[in-house]
């Protein structure tokens, strides 16, 4: 019985965990790591938690408000469940809005031959491959900007599910 268990486990670790691993998690490096995204595109991914914990100290402190002004919530169920919703809404919409940003921006890097900026994502086609931004004043180096875009790009497309 000991070993069936054994037989068992082994079975789900080796086949069950790496095939998981393998249709959640593709694209992952040789040392089981994404390669990293360009600050632009962290400044966008970060976006959505921000707004939400602003959202959740806003309820917050509407609560406290609520019982500072001897108003109660139970009395005026309706009421919460609209401000909760609007506040789901708007995780949802913001959430969505930093995606499309990020996959804009994307497209963009694809289509300019990874020439953007790496902190504000301006198109630095034309200019010398050792300058400063315009737009930030970042210096940057041409093949570094490439390479790291490129990276990421072929990490982002690995990582895409078909389906």
């Amino acid at each position: 019985m000991r070993y069936i268990g054994r037989a068992i486990s082994l079975f789900f670790r080796l086949f069950i965990v790496r095939s998981l691993k393998v249709m959640f998690l593709p694209g992952l490096g040789p040392n089981g790591k994404l390669a990293p995204a360009p600050p632009v595109v962290k400044k966008l991914e970060n976006r959505p938690q921000i707004v939400a914990g602003a959202l959740l100290l806003f309820l917050f402190l509407l609560v406290n408000l609520l019982c500072f002004l001897d108003i109660d919530p139970v009395h005026h169920a309706d009421y919460a469940v609209y401000v909760v919703g609007g506040v789901l809404v708007i995780c949802f919409l913001i959430l969505w809005w930093s995606r499309k940003e990020i996959t804009a921006l994307t497209r963009e890097a694809e289509a300019n031959d990874c020439r953007l900026c790496l902190r504000c994502g301006y198109c630095l086609t034309g200019l010398p491959d050792q300058h400063r931004c315009p737009e930030c004043g970042t210096p940057y180096e041409i093949e570094q900007v490439k390479r790291r875009w490129s990276e990421y790009l072929a990490s982002r497309a690995a990582r895409e599910i078909p389906w």
